[in-house]
């Protein structure tokens, strides 16, 4: 076994969100090594029945210390400190927990000697101009801003290195280095946070520390194509919506309605409607639970 694929709880946070996840792994990678991980003192949190369908599906839980590790705290450090955990296996997948999967996926692409694979961002969301700039982040480290570039999927721009997030791999065990990849993630992250009076990282640290972080482990990265990550996200605040946001709308359906996706990041069940995977994330648990729906199973419970 090469590859763990892991996510995080956060009771009661990313409880409800987790099942139809482990399901839809299940669904298409039976054998695949899965790990939830989950803030030591929230391991009471974590509901029973969760419990149960965790040992069905050969979930397994492991726990880290989240106490003081950000401070203030900051919800998505917690990818970051499980991303710190140690794992027997070479390489680890790294998903969001608003992400299901739609079809079985190459898991064995992602284990690339010395590489990193990631989704690149939608759009340029940071520096967000208040001073701060890649050529400030990654001198922070003494280091230059690499010159490759990435193509943020909806906007279709180049931009440095910046990935979203939601899918990530890379290898656990660094040539040349004591740390883990995740090691030292978590550093470079701490060490960008604390110098919040050079830079305002907050709250992309995770996504402007995981770049600094590849160069720093001296590691190639490849942007994975859209297919393992799509995002359902769109303009859907209002109903009716104003004309220019029903046509970007519609433009954004069509857009993931033509992608045969390994797996979608859907953010909010909302976003499944209207297109070609509605009914999915019902689906998933009707067919696999006692419950009729995602939204009666999520109700149960969300806090």
């Amino acid at each position: 076994m090469s590859s763990s694929i892991i996510f995080v709880i956060d009771p009661p946070q990313l409880i409800a969100e987790a099942v139809p996840l482990v399901i839809s792994l299940r669904q298409y990678m039976p054998d695949a090594h899965v790990i939830a991980y989950c803030p030591d003192k929230k391991e009471q949190l974590i509901p029973p029945m969760v419990r149960e369908i965790f040992t069905k599906y050969r979930i397994e839980l492991r726990y880290f210390d989240a106490t003081s590790r950000f401070e203030p705290n900051y919800r998505q450090g917690n990818k970051i400190l499980a991303a710190a955990e140690p794992r027997e296996t070479k390489y680890t997948l790294f998903l969001d927990t608003d992400i299901v999967a739609w079809k079985r996926f190459p898991l064995r692409e992602v284990g690339i000697a010395d590489t990193v694979l990631a989704a690149p961002e939608g759009m340029r969301s940071w520096p967000t101009g208040h001073g701060d700039s890649w050529e400030k982040a990654y001198g922070h480290f003494a280091m230059d801003v690499p010159t490759s570039r990435v193509r943020l999927v909806k906007t279709g721009g180049q931009s440095e290195p910046y990935f979203n997030g939601g899918v990530l791999a890379f290898p656990n065990v660094l040539p040349n280095r004591s740390e883990s990849f995740g090691e030292l993630w978590l550093q470079t992250a701490q060490d960008l946070d604390s110098s919040s009076a050079i830079l305002k990282t907050r709250p992309w640290l995770d996504q402007v520390s995981f770049p600094i972080c590849i160069a720093r482990a001296k590691l190639r990265w490849t942007a994975l194509p859209i297919e393992w990550n799509l995002s359902l996200s769109r303009p859907y605040n209002r109903d009716p919506l104003p004309s220019d946001l029903a046509e970007r709308a519609e433009r954004a359906v069509a857009r993931i309605d033509s992608i045969d996706a390994y797996f979608l990041h859907y953010h909010k069940p909302k976003f499944f409607w209207h297109t070609k995977y509605e009914g999915y994330l019902d689906r998933l648990i009707s067919d696999n639970t006692a419950f009729e729906n995602y939204r009666t199973f999520a109700r149960l419970l969300k806090p």
